[in-house]
């Protein structure tokens, strides 16, 4: 398995439609959030800060050497029976889905949990939600806090696939410290969830 100069390990890419097994990075997934066309709507969440909708969710990867863009997924959220509810979801990519991180990363909830409780977090701490990049990978507090086996699991298959620097990239998308990573990391291995000899990107134990 090759290294990137970032520090990042690469892989190949799954489920290509031409077959290729081509050492490919998996590059950070970029996010924003911005205002969607529509009929303005007002929510108040329940720590009180008002959110206008409908918003779209933004994500993507940009391949990591051609600079082209990989693949794109476009989510918008409305306010619908006094609630914000998943409307619309877009995904797009030229060479095709990689169905099998699909299946295995992608979480429906997760453009609407943005709007229910990221959101408001931000507007409490006095930040413009729309100016920052949102967490691409965000779990309700039962999964993020009780770090119950299938949120574990999930930061396990992370921790392998971005390999050494894992912190900060998923620091970065799961709205956290590089810390709080770490402290994931190591309560994956003392559940058996990740072994405790195979480190970043299987290159060894030194996390980082």
């Amino acid at each position: 398995m090759a290294s990137s100069a970032s520090g990042l390990s690469y892989g190949p890419t799954p489920g290509r439609p031409d077959g290729s097994s081509e050492e490919t990075p998996y590059p950070p997934t970029r996010s924003r959030i911005e205002q969607a066309e529509g009929r303005k709507r007002v929510w108040t969440a329940p720590n009180g800060m008002t959110v206008v909708l409908p918003l779209r969710i933004l994500a993507w990867e940009d391949h990591p050497i051609t600079g082209e863009r990989s693949w794109t997924a476009s989510a918008v959220v409305d306010l619908l029976g006094g609630k914000p509810w998943l409307t619309s979801l877009e995904l797009h990519a030229d060479d095709g889905m990689q169905e099998e991180r699909l299946q295995n990363e992608f979480r429906w909830s997760t453009p609407r949990e943005i709007v229910t409780h990221w959101i408001p977090e931000q507007l409490a701490l006095g930040n413009d939600p729309l100016a920052l990049e949102p967490p691409t990978k965000w779990w309700l507090v039962e999964g993020r806090y009780n770090l119950t086996d299938e949120f574990l699991g999930q930061v396990a298959k992370d921790y392998l696939r971005y390999g050494r620097g894992y912190a900060k990239a998923m620091a970065s998308d799961y709205a956290t410290t590089e810390r709080t990573i770490r402290s994931w990391v190591q309560k994956a291995r003392e559940r058996g969830i990740l072994g405790s000899s195979l480190g970043p990107g299987k290159h060894g134990s030194a996390d980082k």
